[in-house]
Parts: C-alpha cells; structure tokens; sequence
C-alpha cells in the first residue's frame, strides 16, 4: 500500500508541461526545419522548455572568449 501512494505521489495532477512541450515542439519542428537531425531538434526544444536557464548571448560570448582568447585583446 505504501509503494502504491508513493508512485501516485509523483504522478502529475495535470497534463499541462507535457502538452506545453508538444505545442513547442510543433513551432519548433515547422516545415523548414523537417529535414534536421533528432538531436538538433532535442536541443532546440531542450532551449525553449527550459529558457529561463539558458545564458545569455552577451555570456556566452564572454566564456568563448574567457576560454579561447581574443587575438585582438592580445597586443
């Protein structure tokens, strides 16, 4: 009895995340994009559920540049 209330107790009350990632997928998997690979596809879908961990454009130019150097910086 115990294990069946622990398993209920972790299922999802609605359907809500699921259905909002399939809708994102939908955007996300358009016509143009159709001949891309499974992985590129994950990725892109990985990005949009979970935007608000995703660094910023300015941030991941400064850790390029942190991790390969700037040639121009270098004189």
């Amino acid at each position: 009895m115990k294990l069946l209330l622990q398993l209920l107790a972790t299922l999802p009350i609605t359907t809500a995340e699921a259905e909002r990632v399939f809708s994102k997928m939908e955007k996300t998997a358009t016509a143009i994009r159709a001949a891309m690979e499974e992985n590129r596809l994950e990725a892109l879908l990985l990005l949009q559920v979970h935007r608000d961990l995703t660094p910023s454009v300015q941030e991941v130019v400064d850790k390029f540049n942190c991790s390969y150097g700037n040639p121009s910086s270098e004189t």
